[in-house]
């Protein structure tokens, strides 16, 4: 019997997947087994229920930092499963900080210092697929220079490297900052990418791990992607689920007009090596400043999707795209997503396994949060979805899940954090729902969630006294309901 419910709770979870809205009709299931219809009847009375909405989320938040002291730039993560989940942040005790759930966000370890004092800024953090490699990257500045280090945990976020032996990564002698990381699906290659100060010029350079994280080369060593002479910023890294391809897009001064530009470098062969600086692909027009570059990969490694920020003129700002269907080779023509001109800013990306399925949210004009979606890789985009209401919505954050179909967004409303999800590809959303209380002052969100979509989890730094980081979860109510009862979303 046992062994039967189980079978038929997985059967229903799949199910699910392929519901596509928020009305739940449930139907008793007429079971071959003869014996099993009196326990169906007995159990359940009723023939059609209703519930709404799928996703609920467990409020009030809870506090993750300690009180008293400042903390900010948070990133949170969770493994496939969502039972492990990070969240890193800067603190001014001061130091980098993390704490880890065990038990689908229920309980958190206190926090964890991971790095030491001397002003250690802009931290990063990358996850393996089970949870069990946590990478952590910050710059910090010990002495005359500010320097990128390194910490990771090999036991799902219990111990971390000693603060006296993290790695530095970058030259010792020259300034680094704005760290990125990212690692394979299983944590054995992980890649690091920052911004080096070199003489007048700042230089894109990254460097690379090939096990999990236990050695890198020397700081001097580090291979430079973006060419001499010019200044280049606000780097970030992808890879694929095994690693093999590597991709990096940054911002940088063009030669002849000084506009910034979205440049992209590429490695094949697992960070070994990279387009030489001479030759990396400039993707964006030489006409105004491009910022805000972000780039993501499928599984695959086969597609490559970089959105930034693109000022038209002096009254409009518009999100670019452009894609790669052949692992970085080529790039397409940009496709503008905001459909209307007006200040279209601080875009945000998210792609199922496959890339597929494609969503892009960003912030219109300080009021409006949008979304545009592509189901076809890339080719082509659907017209912006209006995801806020009212005024004052700003910074959005978005995730979905490992098939597309859940997608989950979070903004600041005026001074409270606003979430709604979609568990249909984009079709429809939910009502917006506030997450936080609509006195508090809000700096930014952070969300994520696990391969099915059933586990939600955002953090944010609420601002009073001190700015410090709480965090709220979701859960998909029909993980509660019963096996015995089949489900139709409509």
């Amino acid at each position: 019997m046992a062994l039967f419910f189980q079978l038929l709770k997985l059967y229903l979870t799949k199910k699910v997947l392929n519901m596509n809205k928020r009305k739940m009709t449930f139907h008793f299931l007429f079971l071959r087994k003869k014996n099993l219809l009196p326990l169906l009847f007995t159990t359940f009375f009723f023939l059609s229920v209703k519930i709404y909405p799928a996703i609920v989320w467990q409020l009030p938040p809870e506090r993750r930092a300690s009180l008293g002291h400042d903390s900010q730039n948070q990133i949170i993560l969770t493994d496939d499963s969502g039972k492990n989940v990070a969240i890193i942040w800067k603190s001014t005790i001061p130091a980098i900080q993390a704490t880890v759930s065990h038990d689908f966000g229920l309980t958190w370890t206190s926090a964890i210092d991971l790095s030491g004092p001397s002003s250690p800024q802009n931290p990063h953090m990358t996850m393996t697929n089970n949870g069990q490699y946590i990478y952590g990257i910050w710059e910090r500045k010990p002495g005359a220079f500010f320097q990128i280090e390194f910490s990771r945990s090999i036991d799902f976020g219990n111990s971390w490297t000693p603060i006296s032996s993290v790695k530095v990564l970058s030259d010792p002698t020259l300034n680094a900052n704005a760290a990125k990381i990212a690692t394979n699906s299983t944590g054995e290659f992980v890649y690091a990418i920052w911004k080096q100060i070199s003489g007048a010029n700042s230089l894109i350079t990254t460097s690379r791990s090939t096990d999990f994280g236990n050695t890198w080369p020397a700081g001097s060593s580090a291979i430079q992607l973006s060419q001499s002479g010019k200044n280049a910023s606000s780097a970030h890294i992808t890879t694929n689920s095994s690693g093999q391809y590597v991709y990096a897009a940054w911002i940088r001064q063009d030669d002849i007009t000084s506009k910034t530009r979205v440049q992209i470098s590429r490695s094949v062969d697992f960070g070994i090596s990279w387009t030489p600086p001479g030759s990396v692909t400039t993707l964006s027009a030489d006409d105004q400043n491009a910022s805000r570059v972000l780039i993501k990969t499928d599984n695959s490694g086969k597609y490559v999707f970089v959105v930034w920020e693109k000022i038209i003129d002096a009254s409009n700002t518009n999100i670019q795209f452009a894609r790669s269907s052949d692992s970085g080779k080529s790039f397409s023509s940009i496709i503008n997503i905001a459909s209307n001109l007006g200040k279209a800013i601080f875009p945000d990306i998210a792609i199922d396994d496959t890339g597929q399925y494609i969503y892009i949210v960003y912030q219109l004009n300080s009021n409006t949060i949008q979304l545009s979606k592509s189901t076809d890789f890339g080719a082509t985009f659907s017209s912006p979805i209006t995801i806020s209401t009212g005024n004052n919505n700003k910074l959005p954050k978005i995730t979905t899940n490992k098939i597309g179909n859940s997608i989950y967004v979070i903004w600041i409303k005026s001074s409270s954090q606003i979430a709604r999800f979609s568990s249909d590809f984009g079709q429809s959303f939910s009502t917006p729902q506030l997450l936080t209380g609509s006195s508090d002052s809000f700096l930014t969100p952070s969300i994520t969630t696990n391969n099915n979509g059933t586990y939600v989890y955002a953090a944010f730094d609420i601002t009073d006294i001190n700015t410090v980081i709480y965090s709220v979860k979701a859960i998909d109510q029909l993980l509660l309901t019963t096996p015995m009862i089949k489900v139709f979303r409509k």
